[in-house]
């Protein structure tokens, strides 16, 4: 809890909790005019074929004799909403079919926290240290999580404070 008082406090941006969204739906607010943001770097890579490489759309490099594509996204990347369903928000942070990230709900281990919104994958890989690797769908292709497995789902702090402070001028009242 400490940390997200913390971060919240210091920067203009929040963590995106599942009581942030059920409060901005409460106030019927569409998810769709919301500006997201990734709290760290993420990068995407998958090995692609040779007579692949001039094709791709992301960054390529030859690495150990294969040839690696890699998606970055720079922290604090403004993306957009998607589409949902029960545990997970897509975004996306650049324009394009299918180019979007899952960000599921994730329970606190402490208990006290509202869950949050981070990165996910549905698919789970071990690499060969034994580090688990997540593999999402982007693109229509398959991309390995090598950065960034922690990122969260971020917005502004106005976003939230514009729904809390509701007022009105009180005009007064004459006698007749």
């Amino acid at each position: 809890m400490l940390t997200i008082v913390v971060l919240s406090s210091c920067s203009p941006k929040i963590y995106f909790t599942e009581d942030t969204k059920a409060q901005l739906e409460r106030a019927n607010v569409d998810l769709h005019i919301i500006q997201y943001y990734n709290s760290e770097p993420i990068v995407l890579a998958r090995q692609i074929k040779k007579e692949d490489v001039n094709v791709v759309s992301g960054k390529v490099k030859l690495e150990q004799g294969k040839y690696i594509e890699e998606i970055i996204i720079k922290r604090y990347t403004p993306g957009v909403f998607v589409e949902k369903n029960d545990k997970v928000l897509f975004i996306s942070f650049e324009e394009g079919d299918g180019k979007f990230l899952p960000f599921m709900k994730l329970n606190s281990k402490s208990g006290n926290n509202p869950p949050i919104y981070q990165i996910g994958s549905l698919d789970w890989k071990t690499d060969k240290n034994g580090r688990k690797i997540g593999v999402v769908n982007y693109a229509g292709n398959k991309y390995s999580i090598v950065h960034g497995d922690n990122s969260r789902l971020l917005i502004m702090k106005s976003t939230v404070s514009k729904l809390e402070r509701k007022s009105h001028v009180a005009k007064g009242r004459k006698v007749n």
